[in-house]
Order: structure tokens, then sequence, then C-alpha cells
């Protein structure tokens, strides 16, 4: 199973509950409707795993994963997810987009 890392902080205009609750009640579910999507969670970053002085980059990570590349890049290509994709580059910024394989399962 393949994993697309999103890492990102929200716009200065989103606030955090907006998204948040976009997210919840419209995002994920929709993701989780396409059948080339098995999981979809989003986190709020709390800190680092060794504590320092500096906090991290990204207030948020997201995480979906799929089993077909190719269906995923399909499925986000027609609606919802297109339009979905525009509302979420309008509310966040500072996006990193990271696909994993596994190496051992």
């Amino acid at each position: 199973m393949q994993k697309l890392i999103l890492q990102f902080n929200l716009s200065k205009n989103t606030h955090q509950n907006a998204y948040e609750s976009w997210a919840r009640d419209e995002e994920i579910p929709a993701y989780l409707r396409d059948p080339s999507v098995d999981a979809y969670v989003v986190y709020r970053v709390r800190d680092w795993f060794i504590p320092n002085e500096e906090k991290p980059p990204f207030r948020y990570s997201a995480v979906i994963s799929f089993s077909n590349i190719e269906l995923f890049r399909a499925a986000l290509q027609k609606e919802p997810l297109k339009s979905l994709q525009t509302t979420f580059l309008e509310l966040t910024e500072d996006l990193v987009r990271v696909v994993q394989d596994p190496v051992v399962t």
C-alpha cells in the first residue's frame, strides 16, 4: 500500500476550527467514498518527538493510503475530489507532498 503524505499549514485567513470541520465533514468522507482510497487521516502536529526550541515547520499532516497510484491519480481528476483539492489549496499554505512506498511489510 502506498501513502501520500501531506504536510501543511493553514493560510492566514483560515481558522483552525473551520479547516478541521471542513476536513472532518466534507473532505475525508468524500475521499473515503472513492474506491481508490483505502484510508485518510489528518493529524494536528503537536511538537517534535525530541523537543527543541523551534516549533515544527508544519501544523498539520495528512496521510492518504491507496493501493494503485494510477487509479488514485485518475480519481483526483474527477469530481468531487477535484474541487476538494481546490478548496484545500485555498485553506492551506506551505504544502509539501510526498508519495511513499513500503520497503518492508
